[in-house]
Order: C-alpha cells, then structure tokens, then sequence
C-alpha cells in the first residue's frame, strides 16, 4: 500500500512540476512582448476617391489560398495529401490551389506551376488569433499562446513581417480571435480574409476600414477535404496585367481583386467592372442583379 502511495505522489509531482514549467516558460514570453502606443483612429479623408478597379489587368486569376492537408503526422486536422488537395481546386478551375499547412511551406507543384505561391498558417494560441502568410522567405513561430491583447496581435504581426510576406488576418470573427476594437488599431497588414467558409467578417473588415486602416479583402475556403461543402465554396478573382505571380500578388495588395461566397459550389453573377465618373459609381455585372449592397 506503501508503494502505491509512493508511486501516486511521485507521479503528482512529476505532473505538477511539468504544468509549472509549461507556465513559466509561457510566462517569460508575455514579458517579453512590446506594449504599442496606438494613435487614436481616424477614418479616410481627403479630396478624392481611391476605387482600385478604376484600371485593371486582363487577366483573371480564381485563387484559394487557405487549405489544409494532412501535415504533422495528423497532429492537425487534414483528411487529404497535398497533391490529392490541389488537383481537387484546379479540376474545379482554379490557378491558384495554395495548401496552408500550420507553420509549414508546402512545395506541391512548385516545380511546374508558374503561379505556386507558398503559403502558411501562423497561430499557436486558444482564441484563434491566426494569419496567413503569402510568399514569405522563411517561416516566424513567433506567438502568445494564451490570451493576446491588441498590443500581442500587434507585436507577432511585426514579427512575422521581418521575412517579407504578405501578411492576411485570418478569419478574424471565427472563435472571438479579434474583437472589433483590435481592428480598429490593428496595423502593418496587407490583408484580410472577410470570406471563410466557416465565417464571415464583414463587420471586422469595415471596423478597420471606417478606421483608417487599409487591407483590402481575400475570399478562401478554408478547407480540410476535398467534400463539396469544404471545397470550392469561397474564392478570390484577381485581375493582374500577367499571368505570373509577382504581378498577380501585386494586383492583391493593391485591391485588384474580389471574393466570392457560394452555398453550392456555384455562381450565378460575375462582377465585371466598377468605374467612377465624377460624383457617380458605375458597375457591372455579367447578369441581371438582384441586390447591389454598398456597405461603409
């Protein structure tokens, strides 16, 4: 009896010793973090409007770039390969099929697809806080694990920016990952993902907009399979002047671009052209349109 006692407490222990260890590691790092002095918001102003598709490329570009495949010996979620994920997006016509594994580059069809963008998903925390990085040079593990005041989201986004990607706020409404006071301070992105299968963020988007705070929109799926109710839901169309990827990523940073939402896998409208002459907006669309819905 004894030596059950014995066992029960030293096994206690060892747990208990571990827990406090994993605390004060995570500890240390919240000390290390930068608290911003954020200048108050204050919404665009000026004599005239930006209006990015006053003058597009040609070319049109169907892109996803968030999607899972199996990674980390199934220690995240992904029913498929890699290779099995992108034939799924370009038997469904997509050119850009980008698998955004957590904190890992995938090379599927980097030797033979001239518009493989490398992407990832970076976020080690509970509240889902994630971001997707688009063509970065090397990968940042940079994070706070637990909660993540706006001066925490700030500091990892500044961190992540050191290897030259493009930065996307991902999902921001999924799991309470932002408040829509972060995205009124929230700065140094390029992006935001407004359209995800598993929420949309429209109200995060305009709160940083009326903000001040420029990151146009990216439309993804987010999907784990190749199911028709995870795969070709979401995209984004880019308009570029090439068919290459530096010219194609410079049309999405600067707006050249639009999201598509489905709840069947299909469209039944097509954007076509947005212009503005003088105090008047003009856009088209490939069909009929039931509802234009201007929203700011």
């Amino acid at each position: 009896m004894n030596i059950v006692v014995a066992i029960v407490y030293f096994l206690f222990r060892l747990v208990a010793s571990i827990f406090c260890f994993l605390i004060f590691l995570i500890g240390i790092q919240y000390l290390t973090t930068t608290i911003y002095d954020f200048e108050e918001s204050k919404p665009f102003s000026g004599k005239y409007w930006l209006n990015p598709y006053q003058s597009v490329g040609t070319q049109r570009v169907k892109a996803n770039f968030h999607a899972h495949s199996c990674a980390w010996k199934y220690l995240t979620y992904g029913k498929n390969t890699s290779g099995k994920m992108r034939c799924g997006y370009k038997e469904k016509g997509y050119d850009i099929a980008a698998i955004s594994n957590y904190f890992l580059l995938d090379t599927t069809g980097q030797k033979n697809d001239p518009l493989y963008i490398p992407v990832y998903e970076h976020g080690l925390n509970i509240f889902k806080s994630h971001y997707l990085v688009l063509n970065p040079e090397k990968i940042s593990y940079y994070d706070y694990f637990l909660f993540q005041s706006v001066s925490h989201q700030q500091k990892v986004i500044e961190q992540i920016k050191k290897n030259k990607g493009i930065v996307v706020i991902a999902h921001p409404k999924l799991n309470h990952g932002r408040s829509l006071n972060d995205m009124k301070y929230l700065e140094h992105y390029d992006l935001v993902e407004v359209l995800n299968h598993f929420r949309i963020s429209d109200k995060h988007w305009d709160m940083a907009l009326s903000s001040g705070k420029l990151g146009y929109l990216v439309a993804n799926d987010d999907s784990h399979s190749t199911d028709s109710d995870e795969m070709g839901r979401v995209w984004t169309v880019i308009f570029s002047s090439e068919r290459t990827k530096e010219k194609v990523l410079n049309s999405l940073i600067r707006g050249k671009a639009f999201g598509v939402y489905t709840e069947y896998n299909r469209c039944e409208n097509d954007f076509v052209s947005c212009a503005l002459k003088n105090d008047s907006i003009f856009v088209r669309f490939a069909a009929p349109t039931d509802t234009i819905l201007f929203i700011g």
